[in-house]
């Protein structure tokens, strides 16, 4: 595994990184910091991780982060796990948990209506738990299959404020070594 500083933009550090293993190769943040700390420090390790594939580069490079509209939900968790996402070539986002929100919010049913009103603002679709005592509110649409989910719950994250200051490090990772098109 190699891994190289490329540049960085709006203060946000980009990473080339060659895999040179198989197909299904995980990277995992200590692992990047025990190979070089000097590059890619303790800071990074433990940041909530998003991969997509490297076609996502130029709206990322814009919006730092690949969903439009930029608060829309994205799905986060450790490196490594990410890492499993995005085919080859890929686009590793590593984002300051700190500023990010869970996509739901669990409330009782018996929330004032204004105080549900701000939430919904927020997280505008509301459904019932089946024994009626808590609302479920998120901001994935009614439709959504994963709305309510395990997978909501475990990895469903939205950014609430500026995406740049959401944004630590951009990882390009490939498994062959290459020279990245900034």
């Amino acid at each position: 595994m190699k891994l190289k500083i490329l540049d960085t933009i709006y203060g946000v550090d980009i990473f080339g990184l060659s895999v040179n293993g198989a197909f299904h190769s995980r990277i995992d943040d200590f692992q990047l910091y025990e190979s070089n700390s000097e590059i890619f420090p303790l800071d990074y390790v433990g940041l909530l991780y998003r991969s997509v594939s490297y076609d996502k580069w130029g709206y990322i490079k814009e919006n730092g982060v690949d969903v439009n509209p930029t608060n829309s939900v994205i799905y986060c968790d450790v490196l490594e796990k990410a890492s499993e996402y995005g085919g080859w070539p890929k686009v590793i986002m590593g984002f300051d948990p700190r500023c990010l929100d869970k996509s739901y919010k669990r409330v009782d049913s018996s929330i004032e209506d204004s105080e549900l009103k701000i939430l919904l603002e927020k997280f505008p679709t509301k459904e019932k738990t089946i024994n009626g005592s808590k609302f479920w509110l998120s901001r994935l649409p009614q439709d959504d299959s994963r709305r309510g989910s395990p997978y909501e719950m475990s990895y469903g994250k939205w950014i609430p404020g500026d995406s740049w200051e959401a944004l630590k490090l951009i990882i390009l990772a490939d498994l062959e070594d290459r020279d990245w098109i900034l």
